[in-house]
């Protein structure tokens, strides 16, 4: 799908409002389950990656660098992956946790 690489900043503005809206509760309830070794697949700009408790293991998964840059800004400490969903680069039984919310 060419052109999400190039509207992060884009998709973060909306995002400040809808999170106001609901987006916010929504995105911490989504999270809230993650045990162990998670996968967020879409992790786009990286805005569910700080809602994760402590102990768990989060690791990002997305396709376009320009949102990548965008996650590492905002969690640099969250390995992050740039692939696709349709070709994992991890062995199967790797994860306890898959998430995904806003994955388009």
């Amino acid at each position: 799908m060419r052109g999400c690489e190039q509207i992060p900043w884009l998709y973060d503005a909306m995002c400040c409002v809808y999170e106001r809206l609901g987006l916010g509760r929504w995105r911490r309830w989504l999270v809230a389950g993650a045990r162990g070794r998670t996968l967020d697949v879409g992790t786009g700009t990286g805005r569910n990656l700080p809602l994760y408790a402590a102990d768990v293991r989060v690791i990002g998964l997305e396709p376009y660098r320009g949102t990548l840059e965008r996650a590492r800004r905002r969690a640099p400490r969250v390995p992050l992956v740039q692939a696709s969903v349709e070709a994992l680069p991890f062995s199967d039984g790797t994860f306890d946790t898959v998430v995904t919310g806003l994955a388009f």
